[in-house]
């Protein structure tokens, strides 16, 4: 439940009934809240996290080829400037260091939260592009609006740092 000191608004929600995934929602780095598929986010996470805890190249470009979720940031072609048994170390993606892998988990809201929610607004950088984040004052109306549409909506921040690793243990890298 909301601890949003503002009672949901009285006027009546005006949205499609949901027929997806059960969804949650999160704090994403204490600035905003963000939506997403919760078995998503659990099958992302893991994803991440085995490319995060890869010790070797090889383990490294495996799990990276494995991940179905997310965007993969590494192939085979990566295994010609390193040993797959060398030792690996995440900050050594490029995309990693670029600030585009994991991808910003605001970007994925708009893949699961419904386009007809009244609520969200566009989050952009000027490198990874686009993402929809939910002020935090809004959680009383998130949660109002996916119960007038008949949405499974928990909230999970634990699931959330999952999604965002650095930002749950700045220290993951090193």
């Amino acid at each position: 439940m909301p601890d949003d000191k503002e009672p949901p608004s009285t006027e009546a929600v005006q949205v499609a009934p949901y027929d997806g995934p059960d969804l949650i929602y999160g704090l994403w780095r204490d600035e905003a809240f963000v939506v997403v598929g919760k078995e998503w986010a659990r099958a992302a996470a893991k994803e991440i996290e085995a490319i995060y805890r890869a010790r070797t190249w090889g383990e490294a470009v495996a799990a990276s080829l494995a991940a179905v979720n997310i965007w993969g940031p590494l192939d085979e072609e990566y295994l010609k400037d390193y040993a797959p048994d060398e030792a690996f170390n995440v900050a050594e993606i490029p995309a990693y260091g670029d600030g585009d892998w994991p991808e910003m988990v605001c970007s994925y809201t708009g893949q699961f939260m419904p386009d007809d929610w009244p609520i969200g607004e566009v989050y952009s950088t000027v490198l990874s592009g686009d993402g929809i984040v939910i002020d935090r004052g809004d959680e009383a109306r998130l949660v109002e609006i996916a119960r007038a549409a008949g949405a499974p909506l928990n909230r999970d921040d634990s699931a959330i740092a999952g999604l965002d690793p650095d930002w749950a243990d700045p220290d993951t890298p090193d």
